[in-house]
C-alpha cells in the first residue's frame, strides 16, 4: 500500500536524500518513497559505495589504534577487494566493480587528507539527528573533526563529478551544529576524490535559518503535491526506478 506524503516526512526522519530525489523528479520520490520500490542505483555509484566504505574503516582504524596518521595509498587499495566481497555479501554491491578505479579514488584521498589527529574525529558516517518545526530530521556525515581552535568540519567525500556538488546539501548537513548544538559557525566541505582538491567554506547561523526556512517550504509542497509529475532530466537515464514511470498528462 502507498504512504501519504505527510507519513514519509512526519513519521519518518527528512533527509537530505529524499529532499534531492523530490528536486530532481517528483515522480522518482513518489515511486521510492510513497510507493516503496526499490531504486538500484549504477555501477559509478556502487563504486563510491566501495570507497565510501574503505575510507570509514579506514578512518576507524585510525580512532581506534588512536595514533595521528597520514592515509597511506598502498594501505587504502589494499583494502578495496576485501570491501567488494563483503558488500556483496550484504546485497549492497551487485554490479561489476572495476577496482582501478576504486584505488584511484582512494589515491585522490590520501592526497589531499592531511595527517589525521584520532582525537579530532567527532563522527565517521555518523547520523546526527536535529528538529525543524514539525519535521524530523537526519544528516548522515562522512566524517566530522574538532579543530584545535573549537570549529568543527563536516567533510562530504565526492566521487563523482564536481558539478553535480549542491551547496544546499553542505548547509543542511551543518544544521545539527547551527540549530541544535547552537555553535555560531561551522566549516563544511567537498573533497573531490576524483580532482583531488576540496571545496570548503564557512556556513554561519544565518544560512542555517535560510537553510532550514527551505527545508519546511520543500516538505509542505511535497506534501501539498498531488501529481508528484516527471521532471525529464539527462539524469532519467541513470533513473534507477525509470522502468515504471510512464509518461501521463501531468509529465513536464
Amino acid at each position: 500500500m502507498s504512504k501519504a506524503p505527510w507519513q514519509v516526512l512526519q513519521q519518518e526522519p527528512i533527509s537530505y536524500t529524499r529532499l534531492s530525489r523530490y528536486l530532481q523528479c517528483p515522480r522518482l520520490f513518489k515511486l521510492v518513497y510513497l510507493d516503496g520500490l526499490p531504486c538500484p542505483v549504477g555501477p559509478a555509484a556502487q563504486i563510491g559505495t566501495v570507497v565510501h566504505a574503505v575510507i570509514a574503516a579506514y578512518l576507524r582504524d585510525v580512532q581506534q589504534l588512536s595514533r595521528r596518521a597520514r592515509p597511506d595509498h598502498v594501505d587504502l587499495a589494499r583494502r578495496v577487494g576485501p570491501t567488494i566481497r563483503n558488500l556483496r555479501i550484504k546485497g549492497e554491491i551487485t554490479a561489476p566493480i572495476d577496482e582501478s578505479s576504486a584505488k584511484e579514488l582512494l589515491c585522490g584521498f590520501a592526497a589531499i587528507m592531511p595527517e589525521i589527529e584520532p582525537l579530532a574525529i567527532r563522527g565517521i558516517e555518523e547520523e546526527w539527528a536535529f528538529k525543524i518545526n514539525e519535521y524530523q530530521c537526519k544528516a548522515i556525515i562522512d566524517l566530522v573533526l574538532l579543530g584545535e581552535d573549537g570549529t568543527y568540519r563536516i567533510i562530504d567525500w565526492k566521487t563523482g563529478k564536481a558539478r553535480n556538488a549542491n551547496d544546499f546539501q553542505l548547509s543542511f548537513y551543518a544544521l545539527p551544529f547551527l540549530l541544535s548544538e547552537g555553535l555560531g559557525e561551522i566549516c563544511g566541505t567537498f573533497a573531490y576524490l576524483g580532482d583531488r582538491r576540496q571545496g570548503a567554506r564557512t556556513i554561519v547561523s544565518k544560512d542555517a535559518m535560510e537553510t532550514a526556512r527551505q527545508v519546511v517550504i520543500l516538505a509542505r509542497s511535497i506534501e501539498r503535491d498531488a501529481k508528484f509529475a516527471r521532471r525529464h532530466s539527462p539524469l532519467c537515464e541513470y533513473c534507477g526506478v525509470r522502468s515504471h514511470c510512464r509518461k501521463s498528462s501531468d509529465d513536464h
